[in-house]
């Protein structure tokens, strides 16, 4: 199995898995993390990982593809936010932070792109305001007015 970097400081020796096989149908084969390689592979920035599986009746069998699911959790989990705060300029990504009644820009440092969201890995701290949808009229020190959460009704 292997592990993308991205996760791989979240997977463990002793750590469950769920491990499918779609041969076998929607069956479920919980393994444990025996061990990880302990080092990236240079080409695929990948981990590679041994999980341990009962598999008293045969069901699975070698150089079988599986897909595995482990529960994750990341120590420092990214910010994410709507992709529509994202404005990208000649310096990079940026996102407009509002101070006060004054839109800033603040250069951020992108991780997944999930489509209609984006981590932001750095840039800005969770508490911040950020600008929704800026048009290219806003610019840096601009006065704002705030409006109020929607509330989905």
């Amino acid at each position: 199995m292997s592990v993308p970097q991205a996760s791989v400081t979240s997977v463990a020796p002793g750590q469950p898995a769920d491990v499918g096989v779609a041969e076998v149908g929607p069956r479920a084969f919980r393994g444990i993390v025996t061990r990880t390689a302990n080092a990236l592979d240079p080409v695929s920035r990948t981990l590679r990982v041994e999980i341990r599986v009962p598999n008293l009746d045969g069901a699975l069998l070698p150089g079988m593809y599986a897909e595995v699911r482990f529960e994750l959790k990341r120590a420092n989990p990214p910010l994410v936010v709507p992709a529509s705060t994202i404005v990208v300029r000649a310096d990079g990504p940026q996102v407009g932070v509002v101070e006060g009644r004054q839109v800033h820009f603040r250069p951020v440092t992108l991780g997944r792109d999930y489509g209609s969201e984006v981590e932001l890995l750095s840039g800005v701290p969770d508490s911040a305001e950020l600008v929704l949808n800026p048009s290219d009229d806003i610019i840096e020190g601009a006065h704002v007015r705030v409006a109020p959460p929607s509330t989905g009704d």
